[in-house]
C-alpha cells in the first residue's frame, strides 16, 4: 500500500512540474510575440512616418471624398486602434498599477519642462503663434497623439533597445526623446530653420521629460499623462494668447 501511495505522489510532483514547464514556455511564447508584434509595430510606423500613411491618405482620398470623410483622420483612427492593438500588454500593466503614476512628480516635470521651453523660445526671440483648430484638431492633439506618440516612443522603442541594446536609461532616454522630436518635424515643414530648430529642442526637452517620467513610473500612463496635459497648455495658449 505504501508504494502504491509513493508512485501516487511521485506522479502527483511530475504532474505539478510538467504544469510548471508549461506555463513558463506559454509565458516564452507569449513573449516571442509580443516582441514580434512590437518589431513589425515600429516597421510599420516608421515606413508609414517617412511617406506610407501620407501614401495611404492620398490613395483613400478619392474614395472618402464623395461621403464628405477626411483621408488623414481615418487613417489616423486606424494608427490609434493598431497601436492600442499591438502595444496592449503595456495598457493593461498600465492600468493594473496605476499606484505607481505620480501625480506631483508629473506635475514637477510639466513645470521644469515648461520653463526650459519658455527659456529656448525666449532665446530664439519667438513667440508663441496663434492658430486655426478645427474640433477634430483639437481633439486628435489633445486624446490621439499623446497615446500614439507615447506608445510608440517610450514603449515600443524603449522596449527594443532595452532588450536588444546594453545601453544606460540615459542614454535610451536621449535616444527616444531624439526619436520624438523628429517625428514632429514635419508639423514645421517649410517654416523658417530658427522657428524649426526652436521647437525641435523644445520637443526633444518634453521628450526627455516623458521618457524619464515612463522609465521612474514603469507605468505609460505618467508620460501620456504629461503629454495630454503639454497639448492641453499649448492648444489653449494658441487659441487665446
Amino acid at each position: 500500500m505504501h508504494w502504491v501511495l509513493g508512485i501516487y505522489s511521485k506522479l502527483k510532483r511530475l504532474e505539478a512540474l510538467s504544469d510548471m514547464e508549461s506555463v513558463s514556455q506559454g509565458r516564452k511564447i507569449m513573449k516571442n510575440k509580443t516582441t514580434l508584434s512590437i518589431i513589425i509595430y515600429v516597421i510599420v510606423f516608421s515606413v508609414g512616418f517617412f511617406g506610407g500613411f501620407s501614401y495611404l491618405e492620398n490613395v483613400l482620398d478619392p474614395y472618402l471624398y464623395t461621403f464628405r470623410i477626411n483621408a488623414k483622420q481615418i487613417v489616423y483612427v486606424f494608427v490609434f486602434i493598431y497601436s492600442i492593438i499591438a502595444l496592449y500588454p503595456f495598457l493593461n500593466d498600465g492600468l493594473n498599477n496605476l499606484k505607481k503614476v505620480d501625480l506631483n512628480e508629473i506635475i514637477s516635470v510639466l513645470f521644469i519642462v515648461a520653463l526650459l521651453g519658455f527659456i529656448i523660445m525666449v532665446s530664439f526671440d519667438l513667440d508663441s503663434s496663434k492658430s486655426e483648430n478645427t474640433n477634430s484638431q483639437i481633439a486628435i492633439s489633445i486624446i490621439f497623439s499623446p497615446i500614439i506618440e507615447e506608445l510608440y516612443c517610450r514603449c515600443a522603442l524603449i522596449f527594443l533597445i532595452n532588450k536588444y541594446l546594453n545601453i544606460e536609461n540615459i542614454v535610451c532616454i536621449l535616444i527616444s526623446a531624439s526619436v520624438f522630436s523628429l517625428y514632429h518635424y514635419k508639423n514645421f515643414m517649410g517654416a523658417d530653420l530658427n522657428y524649426i530648430i526652436c521647437y525641435l529642442l523644445i520637443y526633444f526637452i518634453l521628450g526627455i521629460g516623458c521618457s524619464y517620467l515612463y522609465l521612474q513610473s514603469d507605468n505609460i500612463f505618467s508620460p501620456i499623462i504629461l503629454h495630454i496635459i503639454w497639448n492641453v497648455c499649448a492648444i489653449g495658449g494658441s487659441l487665446f494668447l
